[in-house]
């Protein structure tokens, strides 16, 4: 059975982006909607509908699916980070958690006027670093989530329920830095599976507490209900429909982005590429290939910017050290050492660095003087806050 896309045409007789239609072969037709930002406003298929509101930040602020009566709110830091989700309870008139302590509720669906226990619904609220990676979640009822990373690879998820008392999920990736197996403590296997090329969960990650999926992407109650023939990874700037394998809008950098593929995920090569932050692919850094780096020299200051190589904790400073390499090659000077890895500067509480509370890190790049002296000068770079 072959599935047919159609898209929205453009004035010039061709195609947007954007997708109009999806002829299933099943049967059936999904019909898409956008608003005038390019944001995905609805989807449709048959008498079921999933409503998507954004802000004046284009950034999603609601998820409503009338026909099942369920909805999910969304709120973002200055940062345009996902803060908190939670899903809605349209039948609530009252909830009273101050006067008697009981967190009890007075709604059309239990209670009536006496009172009764407040359903407990899905919600969660994120942190992320400095660099958009998922640092620490706290779920309702004061439990907390906190993935642990090696080069930006998850490699465990801790579970806090019980204060003094964590759970451990050991992780193993692919070549991506995909989940694709999980253990317990004790070595035990709690899961064991991977994902769809573009991310369906055949094998079960959710129920087994596994919420990460593509690099930078993760999944939670707080909305996964909210949509029956579609599902949505949350994934830093940008949500992403893996039934479809797009985003729901399109690229925050525009051209600078993903070109002209607005609305792809990975350049529709989900085997080989990943998008940790719904923004670009990340390129490798190459500092020994001159050709590519005089190429990055040439261009825009905001394009060297955004080639990272994730993987590396020195990301940054190979990086420096490929641009002035290429510089010092231009300029017929041989190229400076290469510079030593980043540091982690341990600060006590007591003496916080602006503007860092505790500890933070640095690293380190040559800059190198003109020829003929062609003198190396190193220097240390504030990298962020741990």
């Amino acid at each position: 059975m072959t599935d047919v896309y159609s898209y929205v045409p453009n004035l010039a007789g061709g195609r947007t982006a954007e997708l109009a239609q999806i002829q299933l072969g099943a049967g059936g037709t999904r019909v898409y909607s956008f608003d005038a930002a390019g944001n995905q406003s609805q989807v449709t298929q048959g008498a079921d509908v999933v409503m998507m509101t954004h802000d004046d930040a284009n950034l999603l602020a609601a998820l409503d699916r009338p026909s099942a009566g369920v909805g999910s709110d969304f709120l973002y830091d200055g940062r345009g980070f996902l803060r908190h989700a939670a899903e809605v309870e349209p039948d609530l008139l009252m909830r009273d958690g101050f006067e008697t302590g009981d967190y009890a509720c007075w709604s059309a669906v239990v209670g009536g006027r006496a009172g009764g226990v407040c359903p407990r619904p899905p919600q969660v609220g994120p942190v992320y670093s400095s660099e958009g990676l998922l640092h620490y979640q706290l779920k309702e009822g004061g439990v907390g989530k906190i993935p642990l990373y090696f080069a930006r690879r998850p490699l465990a998820i801790v579970t806090v329920s019980v204060p003094d008392a964590p759970e451990y999920q050991f992780l193993s990736v692919d070549h991506l830095g995909t989940p694709n197996l999980a253990t317990t403590a004790a070595g035990a296997v709690s899961w064991a599976g991977g994902f769809e090329p573009f991310g369906s969960d055949y094998a079960g990650a959710g129920p087994a507490g596994v919420f990460l999926r593509f690099p930078g992407q993760w999944l939670d109650p707080a909305w996964q209900q909210e949509s029956s023939h579609t599902s949505f990874y949350y994934n830093v700037y940008r949500w992403y429909e893996l039934d479809i394998g797009r985003y729901t809008s399109a690229d925050p950098l525009g051209m600078e982005g993903s070109g002209s593929q607005h609305y792809s995920y990975a350049a529709a090569n989900p085997l080989v590429n990943t998008d940790p932050d719904g923004r670009f692919i990340p390129r490798p850094c190459k500092p020994d290939d001159f050709q590519w780096c005089q190429q990055q020299c040439q261009k825009a200051q905001r394009r060297l910017e955004r080639c990272q190589c994730f993987g590396l904790p020195w990301c940054l400073g190979v990086l420096d050290y490929a641009v002035a390499a290429c510089r010092d090659w231009q300029k017929g000077c041989p190229p400076c050492p290469p510079p030593p890895p980043p540091r982690i500067d341990r600060v006590p509480p007591s003496r916080p660095h602006f503007p860092c509370k505790g500890d933070h890190w640095v690293y380190f790049r040559y800059d190198q003087g003109p020829p003929p002296q062609c003198i190396c000068r190193r220097s240390q770079i504030f990298g962020g806050c741990l």
